[in-house]
């Protein structure tokens, strides 16, 4: 029989997904003290809504200790603006390889290390384009298809994705039995989620309430397993998020291996967001233990003060190569004028279902406002 020709692990997994489909095994949400999670939800959905511009200045530095690898050093200086769903920054970024910039690579050599790389980003609500002027390059994709679009990166870039938020995810979002990057629980074949609120407590001298989900599922080689997220809602701080953990159970052992802390203060009266994020990260792997520490520091935040469209869209004065992976249509070969490239591309998205216009304008001369729309 084709069962038994199966070697053991194969067998095993058939087995587990045999039995789990007939029991109907299958994904499911337990909500406790509702009334008290709708509170913390409504609030914080409350204090978002009255944000309605952001404009910041951060810096960040991830220190990677991965075992068996080069130490990682990671610098990165962003300025943002933000308009509703709209936004544009503009990030410096450094990597240090013990300590020292990477060498030139060989010819032929794939993969180099990036040493230094300065980047531009605007979103207009449906696409990004990214502007690379080392590279003489403009990239236009969806949101979730580059590194900003990752909850994980990009809490190094978006001022408000620490303290009011959870990595990008609403308190809604989390009550709804999401988590902020993909784990374990999210491939089995059957996870149970609890959502709760699970009192309160003092953290640094705030009494803070407690969000809870405990997440179980089962492996498709059949073990059990179980992670718990934790997340301190502070309401007399403006609903903002002081601290979030992950924990996971590791041979009967608990330990934490994603802990985010936020220092929040008050920027305008009766808002309040991140002043300095320390994010750290376990990394377990067959050669051992490693880990990242991420440093994000505000310098400078300011809310609903009045910006001109300009300011978020990206002003190109060179003639850079586009490409567009949504619609498959470049002038990397340079047949194709930038102008004329970027009309079509417009026109393909169009056709795809998109409205909003490509957040690019001509630059004729660098000390001119911009003077043209794509």
């Amino acid at each position: 029989m084709f069962f038994e020709r199966l070697n053991g692990k194969y067998q095993l997994i058939l087995l587990v997904i045999f039995i789990c489909i007939p029991l109907k095994l299958q994904a499911e949400l337990i909500i406790e003290n509702k009334e008290k999670l709708d509170y913390l939800v409504e609030g914080m959905e409350a204090t978002l809504s009255k944000i309605t511009i952001t404009r910041a200045t951060l810096n960040s530095i991830e220190i990677l200790n991965r075992p068996g690898r080069t130490l990682c050093e990671i610098y990165n200086e962003t300025t943002w603006v933000s308009s509703g769903k709209q936004f544009k920054y503009e990030n410096n970024l450094t990597q240090l390889f013990d300590g020292k910039l990477p060498e030139e690579g060989k010819p032929g050599q794939t993969r180099v290390p990036i040493g230094k790389e300065f980047s531009i980003h605007a979103y207009n609500g449906e696409v990004l384009c990214t502007h690379s002027p080392s590279k003489n390059k403009v990239t236009i994709r969806n949101l979730e298809d580059s590194p900003i679009g990752n909850l994980n990166q990009s809490i190094k870039q978006r001022p408000l994705f620490p303290g009011l938020s959870i990595m990008g995810l609403s308190l809604r979002d989390i009550v709804s039995g999401k988590s902020w990057y993909k784990r374990p629980e999210d491939r089995g074949l059957t996870t149970k989620r609890i959502v709760r609120c699970a009192g309160t407590r003092n953290y640094k001298g705030s009494e803070v309430h407690i969000i809870e989900m405990i997440a179980s599922w089962i492996e498709v080689n059949g073990f059990p397993k179980t992670r718990r997220y934790e997340i301190l809602v502070d309401t007399a701080k403006g609903f903002t998020i002081p601290f979030t953990s992950v924990e996971y159970d590791f041979k009967g052992v608990h330990s934490k291996f994603d802990t985010t802390e936020t220092e929040c203060i008050e920027y305008n009266d009766g808002l309040w967001g991140p002043k300095k994020t320390v994010r750290t990260l376990l990394l377990i792997t067959e050669k051992g233990e490693g880990k990242s520490v991420t440093t994000i520091n505000i310098e400078r935040m300011e809310f609903n003060k009045s910006i001109e469209e300009r300011e978020l869209r990206i002003a190109l004065d060179d003639k850079p190569s586009v490409e567009c992976q949504i619609t498959g249509l470049n002038n990397l070969c340079r047949q194709e004028s930038i102008d004329n490239m970027l009309i079509q591309i417009n026109k393909a998205l169009c056709e795809k279902g998109f409205r909003n216009p490509l957040p690019i304008v001509k630059k004729i001369q660098k000390e001119n406002t911009d003077s043209q729309k794509y």
